[in-house]
């Protein structure tokens, strides 16, 4: 079954790099999978350029009956209800295929592969647990393989050749690429499978000081904690960042996908569902039942601080700011639990000028200032680096008055760093701006400027 079912999305060219198509093969632990894919609904389009009038009427008389006899099997044989069925699902076949299984998962009660009658056959035996495995195991070698065969291309010069057919080729497989979004929300689901679930402990103390949550292998859920499943996440996050900086270097071709994840949480949920009320529902998943999980704090730091604009990620306006003052807000006290990975360079690579945000950075700050291993956290790199651009700003606004919003708006972010060097003086301040200007490529202050801006800070007491 692998093999015929590897066969059928090689022919339909999903795949184009032969590894690929060889790991999908040669893997036993995908079988499951594979067969589930096949057992999808599937809903053909036929292009119309390629059939003759007569076949295209032919084709779209059987698509049609197919339809109505999908619709008579699709429906729940106790209730009478419709069954549902993932909208992204059919062919062509969607750029993140090897998750299409999680949007299933998180609809199991109710979408049609799982309930249709007969559908799946008697030796249908995999559990949860075992379907998330398959799903990220292929997804990470189905993404590496196309973003390396990707990487290849470039580094051979192909876009500086004449050679017209591998230019073609080049851009096909970079047209063949997920959106890093559509990565992250793939992602994003892993963890939703736990929502609405009960947490289960074992190995509790008397006083109650830890906790071992179950293993999901017994119960079907805290599927993230697996090992499996974490390190597969891992390389899939990684696999995000590094879209993220190719479609970057792409920007002035549009050769790459930029879905966003607004737009795939409509196509994945029939519209039923926006990304910002998807985001809240993880968020407070994230905040109860996480306990410090490195992947899932970092899924969540990265899409609430993308609010990069240009391109970078999500559309030329980049993440709402209600998303980060979600995170730093209402869940500020989880922003201790972040780990120390290394924030990428794009993350980073812009300045929030939101003045409220700027506060919720400095109490971060200096709530974390007195931990000295929190000095690497991704909140801290954040949040450093944003008030780091802010003190910049004082300095390079110096003598600017004739914007009287713009003077305003300085005014205030002068007050919200007072308060910074009220709480935690002079120290934090020059640590701040030296770390940043290390991490970033801005050009680090003069002795007199950092100067001239602690004496400004520390002019006069804040107004509470």
């Amino acid at each position: 079954m692998p093999s015929l079912t590897a066969v059928r999305l090689l022919h339909q060219g999903i795949l184009s790099n032969r590894e690929v198509g060889k790991a999908i093969v040669s893997s036993g632990n995908v079988e499951h999978l594979l067969r589930f894919i096949v057992t999808q609904p599937w809903k053909v389009e036929n292009d119309s350029a390629t059939n003759d009038e007569a076949g295209n009427e032919t084709s779209h008389e059987e698509a049609d009956n197919d339809e109505e006899e999908d619709d008579e099997r699709d429906v729940d044989p106790i209730t009478g209800s419709k069954l549902w069925k993932c909208p992204a699902s059919g062919l062509p076949i969607r750029p993140d295929w090897p998750l299409l299984a999680l949007d299933d998962l998180l609809h199991s009660g109710s979408t049609a592969v799982f309930n249709r009658p007969n559908n799946l056959g008697e030796d249908w035996k995999p559990s949860e647990l075992e379907m998330v495995r398959a799903s990220l195991k292929l997804a990470v070698a189905v993404f590496r393989g196309q973003l390396d065969h990707s990487k290849v291309s470039r580094a051979g010069g192909v876009a500086d050749t004449d050679d017209t057919l591998a230019k073609t080729k080049a851009r096909a497989m970079l047209g063949s690429l997920p959106s890093p979004e559509q990565i992250l929300l793939g992602v994003m689901k892993v963890f939703m499978l736990e929502k609405d679930q009960a947490d289960t402990f074992t190995d509790k103390t008397a006083s109650g000081a830890t906790q071992q949550k179950q293993s999901g292998v017994l119960t079907g859920r805290d599927l993230f904690r697996d090992s499996t499943i974490s390190q597969e996440l891992t390389s899939l996050l990684g696999i995000a960042d590094e879209l993220v900086q190719l479609r970057r270097s792409h920007s002035d071709s549009n050769v790459m996908s930029t879905v966003t994840l607004d737009a795939w949480t409509t196509s994945t949920y029939s519209g039923s569902m926006s990304f910002y009320q998807f985001f809240t529902d993880l968020a407070s998943l994230w905040d109860s039942i996480s306990f410090g999980d490195a992947n899932f704090a970092r899924v969540v730091m990265t899409v609430a601080n993308a609010g990069c604009k240009g391109g970078v990620f999500e559309g030329e306006d980049g993440m709402a700011v209600d998303f980060r003052r979600l995170v730093w807000n209402d869940y500020s006290d989880s922003l201790r639990s972040t780990p120390p990975i290394k924030v990428p360079g794009w993350l980073l690579g812009w300045e929030d000028t939101d003045a409220d945000m700027l506060q919720h950075y400095c109490r971060c700050l200096v709530s974390l200032a007195d931990t000295s291993a929190a000095r690497g956290s991704m909140a801290w790199q954040i949040a450093r680096h944003h008030v780091g651009t802010a003190m910049r700003s004082i300095v390079s606004s110096e003598g600017d008055t004739n914007n009287a919003a713009s003077t305003k708006h300085a005014k205030r972010v002068e007050t919200i760093l007072k308060s910074l060097y009220v709480a935690k003086g002079e120290g934090l301040l020059r640590e701040l701006l030296k770390s940043e200007a290390e991490a970033s490529s801005a050009s680090k202050l003069t002795d007199e400027e950092t100067q001239r801006l602690v004496a400004r800070l520390s002019s006069s007491n804040v107004a509470q």
